[in-house]
């Protein structure tokens, strides 16, 4: 009997108007969908850098005959539309991973994300993918987030695993950001780790390379595996196909088409804004480092090549609030803060705002596993997965070759609570984790 999975409105984007700046400036691939019925090795579902990085070494690690299914277009979800941020590690701080699992295993976690890194620079460099990558990041500190102890004990932590911190004093943070005179006390900086890029025409060139071995099917969303037969069929509205292997690369677009898989994450919205080009001698962001505040407030910044500001930030979570008013309240929210931070520029057109989802865990730590021996999945990532999709993609791609059923990883280590829903409570939910998470910092 074929299966048939029915996706919510809620899952695509928040935005309606595509307004989004990387779109705008990405030549999209033009790649067939699915009409017919096939046969492969492994059937990847999902087309952002989680499926792209998973096809990349199946195809030229391993030589698998590889199929990915995207439900609209290459880089569409969140790998199309994130701050373009390439830094190690997990939106869980470091220092409260120490405390849950101990130096050894945190070491073992760490150098899987720092690896992701180093495998997005090798395909840059290797494939030749024109994709405006540039070095370093800083996290700015406002007063309210200043605790010099917490600080200091997260740089000595970040030195022991491998990847050390400068921090900048007010001054300085001011100068590298071209910063409203004592918005920011401090900043911690790595010009050395850290990288930042345009996702899209970076998620656009690998899938061109991929191509070239492997099936890709854009327009064609997955409605329904059945996995009965000791083989994976997936099914999509024109076509079918069967594999021995499928993995799960959505995230928290997936919907409920694996609904234990839904339980294991709430959904946020994020929300992003790029100005005009900002006027040839606008001060702003001298060093040219990608930025992301320190502790809970989370918004992330940067210059993009061709000289405009994008900024981005999370969900206001308000229940029972109509969704366009919290959209507008989010881009309200992000127009204001270019204002305070970055006064100079003055009331500049943003005519790009674009945003979406991501699945965020209990944990903040992402989710990994296999189901019945034969379906992968990897997610969760909350909001920080540029760099752990690449490192999770070869990973499984090593467990696939192998016949393994789990990655034989650090990773196996990480459960996260399954949450109640299937997605019914996630205002709610998220309205608890962050207060939870507030809590949490106390003791980072």
């Amino acid at each position: 009997m074929r299966p048939y999975f029915i996706h919510q409105s809620v899952y695509d984007d928040v935005f309606t108007s595509d307004k989004n700046y990387y779109r705008k400036t990405t030549k999209r691939l033009k790649l067939p969908k699915l009409t017919s019925e096939q046969n492969y090795d492994v059937i990847i579902v999902g087309g952002g850098l989680s499926g792209l990085a998973t096809a990349y070494y199946l195809t030229y690690k391993h030589g698998r005959k590889v199929a990915l299914f995207e439900r609209h277009f290459i880089g569409w979800g969140a790998s199309g539309r994130n701050g373009g941020q390439i830094w190690p590690g997990y939106m869980s701080p470091a220092t409260r991973m120490l405390r849950r699992f101990g130096f050894e295993k945190t070491k073992k976690l760490w150098d899987i994300s720092v690896a992701g890194v180093d495998y997005i620079l090798n395909l840059i460099e290797k494939h030749n993918i024109h994709c405006e990558l540039a070095p370093g990041a800083i996290a700015p500190i406002r007063h309210t987030q200043h605790n010099l102890r917490s600080i200091e004990k997260e740089m000595t932590l970040m030195a022991r695993l491998g990847s050390p911190l400068e921090l900048y004093d007010s001054k300085q943070t001011q100068e590298a950001l071209s910063a409203a005179e004592g918005y920011y006390c401090a900043a911690l900086v790595d010009k050395s780790h850290a990288w930042h890029f345009h996702p899209l025409k970076y998620a656009s060139g690998l899938a061109k390379i991929i191509a070239e071995s492997a099936d890709i099917y854009e327009d064609t969303p997955v409605i329904g595996i059945d996995n009965s037969d000791g083989k994976a069929t997936v099914f999509a509205p024109e076509g079918r196909a069967t594999a021995q292997h499928v993995v799960l690369c959505g995230d928290s677009y997936l919907g409920q088409l694996v609904p234990k898989l839904r339980r294991k994450y709430v959904l946020i919205r994020n929300s992003m804004i790029a100005t005009d080009k900002l006027p040839a001698k606008t001060n702003c962001m001298l060093e040219n480092l990608c930025a992301t505040e320190y502790g809970d407030d989370l918004l992330f910044y940067r210059k993009t090549a061709d000289n405009r500001l994008m900024i981005g930030g999370g969900d206001a979570v308000q229940p029972d609030m109509h969704l366009i008013a919290s959209e507008q309240k989010n881009i309200d929210v992000l127009k204001d803060s270019i204002k305070t931070i970055f006064p100079q520029i003055g009331n500049i057109d943003i005519p790009y705002v674009w945003g979406g989802y991501i699945g965020v865990t209990t944990s903040y730590l992402p989710y990994t596993g296999c189901i019945d021996g034969n379906i992968y999945y990897m997610g969760g990532y909350s909001g920080h997965g540029v760099n752990l999709t690449h490192a999770f993609g070869r990973i499984f791609a090593d467990a696939i070759a192998e016949n393994r059923d789990s990655t034989n990883t650090a990773l196996d280590l990480i459960r996260n609570m399954s949450l109640p829903g299937k997605g019914d409570f996630d205002v709610y939910l998220a309205r608890l984790g962050m207060f939870l998470e507030s809590v949490k910092q106390r003791f980072d």
